[in-house]
């Protein structure tokens, strides 16, 4: 599964160069030798595969450098992005192909540390030029939506927008490579996708659900692979040339996949899991988190305390979301209490049992489950939480049967059932004690059968 999704020839731009689009992609960033070829190379083909034009500052000398050496502000890459629009039409029409459409890819890079200097006191005392990066990246993303607006692309243009990684520089500078925190674990998305444009029913409201419920980074590449397949990745319900790109193949190969956000209704009790593989972190450094919606559990282990984050060497913290991260300041962080652990219980519980479109049984029988699971009482504990779920579940089915069919549809299923498997049917009831128990049982609740 890694070495499939590190190989060349997998990036979203391949996909749109092949369906005909003029592919153009542009990075705040320099695309030196760390990208092409060094400890980020993995990047690369990401940022250049498949791509008719790329600019950065490497190869653009009106780009000025402005951020640790490393690349510009992000709003430098727009006046390129509109010269490339001017050439794309004027070769539309030269070409006579005015239908051809156009796939872009921006790589925003002056929110990432240090961030960008405006040589301000007040950027100087707060967040170490966070805000500063912050206003440019907002004055990037409102001049392109006006720029789209005013040469009246904007409503043939779907827009899609994801960070790897949430920040929490407030509280410490580069606070990422030693912790994670609510606003770390809670990485920003967005999506602009005209109404006319849309392919499935109900897609609209899909969409917005789907922003109340847990997504993941990994959700991005499907959604933006349906798009370009005219909304549906699958070929009769097969992902021929995308085997990776269906939850269930990747799975079977141990790799958790994303979904369509346009397509797939995101469950509430949808579960994730996160873990520092990644550059510039000590090895010795472990940090754990599974996450709902509304909640991480997360473990961190390391050789220093960190003061400013009030986290220790060795400790469980729960992370929580929503109101509470309005506030920059705020931990949003508690101990692990007894509640917290029943709740997580079922969490895991559901990412075993219900968990199986979006990740296979080496995922949830790996290391990091296990681990949570020793911390959560044992597998004692949770065939207990198990069981009480599995009993509420039941209950709640057995009282929802007069509602949904009636009793009369339900005895013609049982007679079918019957006729079918009669072998198999008087078993099951003899197992369960016989037919006297069974009229014990149903008279014992009589609201249910009604």
């Amino acid at each position: 599964g890694i070495k499939y999704s590190h190989a060349n020839g997998k990036a979203i731009g391949y996909e749109f160069a092949e369906k005909g689009y003029a592919t153009a992609s542009f990075s705040s960033r320099i695309l030196d030798e760390d990208i092409t070829e060094g400890k980020f190379g993995v990047l690369h083909d990401l940022l250049a595969g498949g791509m008719d034009r790329v600019e950065d500052a490497s190869v653009n000398p009106n780009l000025e450098i402005d951020i640790n050496d490393q690349g510009t502000s992000d709003g430098q890459m727009l006046p390129l992005f509109e010269e490339w629009l001017e050439e794309f039409d004027r070769l539309k029409e030269e070409e006579g192909s005015p239908s051809k459409p156009f796939y872009a890819q921006f790589y925003n890079f002056n929110n990432h540390y240090p961030y960008l200097d405006d040589h301000s006191d007040f950027s100087r005392l707060h967040g170490d030029n966070y805000i500063t990066s912050m206003k440019d990246t907002d004055r990037f993303l409102e001049d392109l939506f006006e720029f789209l607006s005013s040469t009246g692309r904007l409503e043939n243009t779907i827009i899609v927008g994801s960070s790897d990684h949430g920040e929490d520089p407030f509280k410490k500078p580069l606070a990422r490579t030693k912790v994670l925190t609510s606003h770390i674990l809670h990485s920003v998305g967005y999506v602009y996708y005209p109404r006319h444009l849309m392919t499935h029913e109900g897609m609209e409201e899909r969409l917005r659900r789907n922003t109340q419920m847990m997504t993941h980074t990994l959700d991005i590449f499907p959604t933006l692979l349906s798009i370009v397949h005219g909304g549906n990745v699958a070929t009769d319900g097969e992902y021929h040339d995308h085997p990776m790109s269906d939850p269930n193949t990747a799975a079977d190969e141990g790799c958790i996949a994303g979904i369509d956000l346009a397509a797939v209704d995101i469950p509430e009790d949808r579960v994730t899991i996160a873990m520092n593989l990644v550059s510039g972190v000590s090895r010795s450094l472990t940090l754990w988190a599974i996450s709902t919606k509304d909640f991480t559990l997360y473990h961190r282990t390391g050789r220093t305390e960190v003061y400013p984050l009030q986290q220790g060497r060795d400790n469980d913290y729960v992370l929580e979301f929503g109101s509470c991260t309005k506030d920059v300041m705020k931990l949003c962080m508690t101990d692990l209490s007894e509640e917290k652990e029943e709740y997580f219980r079922r969490a895991i519980t559901s990412l075993r049992s219900y968990g199986s479109s979006f990740v296979g049984e080496s995922v949830k029988t790996s290391k990091i489950v296990r681990f949570f699971v020793n911390i959560l009482g044992g597998e004692s504990a949770m065939e207990q939480t198990a069981d009480a779920m599995a009993a509420e579940y039941l209950g709640s089915k057995e009282s929802r049967v007069a509602f949904i069919e009636g009793e009369s549809a339900m005895e013609q299923t049982a007679d079918a059932m019957a006729d079918e498997h009669p072998a198999a049917m008087e078993s099951r009831v003899a197992l369960i004690g016989g037919e006297s128990a069974m009229e014990q049982t149903a008279d014992a609740h009589p609201a249910a059968v009604e």
